[in-house]
């Protein structure tokens, strides 16, 4: 007696618009997938960078009031959570180098340097830490990029702190030639600020032009015939000039 043959069971398929829908809905989930985890990645950048700022504020609260060590932690946490902001970096190198370690601090602006050469506040720092070091002609360097360097719009008062503090290191080290190429371009500055004035009018007198700090000293007396210092100052640059 035969046995029937059994048939096999049809293979099942599906028409082109019951693939395409399919293929559809596959897409949307892993794109669905893709934007929650964007938006998860975005709250978490969002949070770090606010951790970040606390951390930061509470480091230099901290320092301003002597606790340079655990204002330092503090710093390092901000640019550990925020490491893509530059100031958080810079902030922690000069605390190290509050701290008495210009090697540690150089190590902490390398790679911010590496990353922006034209980062001004970068380039201050590494300036101070050159000259803490005695590397004088580097930290000269890195004092010129400072002041042609970059900044945050409004902060154009630090390329005068940074031009104020390599005048200072020129005077300090008898770089005469230097430091009276860095005052020319200062001489003409038109401040009210007093105090200024007679600071790179006496500054003249050690670069060794006397007679440019009596045309600053007399302009400032013009201003205030009471100017006490302006005299003094001004008495000092004819003595320069031999005009007893």
């Amino acid at each position: 007696m035969k046995t029937p043959a059994i048939q096999a069971a049809p293979v099942p398929s599906a028409t082109l618009s019951e693939f395409i829908a399919t293929f559809a809905i596959i897409v949307a989930a892993i794109v669905g997938l893709l934007l929650f985890d964007t938006a998860l990645a975005t709250v978490d950048v969002r949070q770090r960078k606010i951790y970040a700022a606390r951390e930061f504020a509470a480091g230099q609260a901290l320092i301003t009031k002597g606790g340079i060590e655990p204002g330092i932690e503090h710093l390092r946490a901000a640019s550990t959570l925020d490491a893509d902001n530059s100031t958080y970096g810079v902030g922690l190198a000069q605390a190290i180098l509050a701290d008495d370690r210009p090697a540690d601090a150089e190590q902490m602006l390398l790679p911010l340097l590496e990353r922006d050469p034209n980062d001004g506040a970068a380039n201050l720092a590494m300036a101070r830490v050159l000259e803490k070091q005695g590397r004088i002609e580097e930290a000269k360097s890195y004092y010129h990029r400072a002041i042609y360097g970059v900044w945050p719009r409004g902060a154009d008062k630090n390329r005068t702190v940074a031009r104020f503090e390599l005048i200072d290191l020129l005077a300090r080290t008898n770089a005469k030639q230097e430091l009276l190429s860095e005052l020319l371009p200062m001489q003409d500055d038109s401040t009210n600020d007093a105090a200024a004035r007679k600071r790179i009018a006496h500054l003249f007198v050690v670069a060794g032009s006397p007679s440019r700090a009596v045309t600053i000293y007399r302009d400032v007396l013009r201003k205030d015939s009471r100017d006490a210092d302006a005299y003094v100052g001004l008495a000092e640059a004819a003595l320069s000039l031999g005009d007893f």
